[in-house]
């Protein structure tokens, strides 16, 4: 990944890694097999070719206009507030 975003001229965070790693592993249960050995590099450099072609992301908005937050379960039990706190016991 490193090497097609130094190719592309973006960042790494740009290239889908779950795509990479799906084109790598077709290359390797596939392609590795069935070429000749002497024929790995030029397979593989096609591969990364296509990996610049297809696999950029846009980029990543700096300042968002609403914050994050973290969506709460929706449960069809009854929510209980917990036990209290009684002093003295351990």
């Amino acid at each position: 990944m490193l090497d097609v975003a130094e190719a592309a001229g973006v960042e790494p965070l740009r290239i889908s890694f779950r795509h990479s790693l799906q084109l790598i592993r077709i290359f390797c249960l596939i392609e590795a097999w069935t070429c000749a050995p002497g024929n790995l590099p030029k397979r593989l450099s096609s591969h990364l070719e296509m990996m610049e072609s297809l696999l950029i992301l846009p980029e990543r908005r700096p300042d968002r206009r609403y914050k994050r937050h973290v969506k709460i379960k929706m449960s069809s039990y009854k929510r209980t507030p917990g036990r209290p706190i009684t002093k003295g016991a351990k």
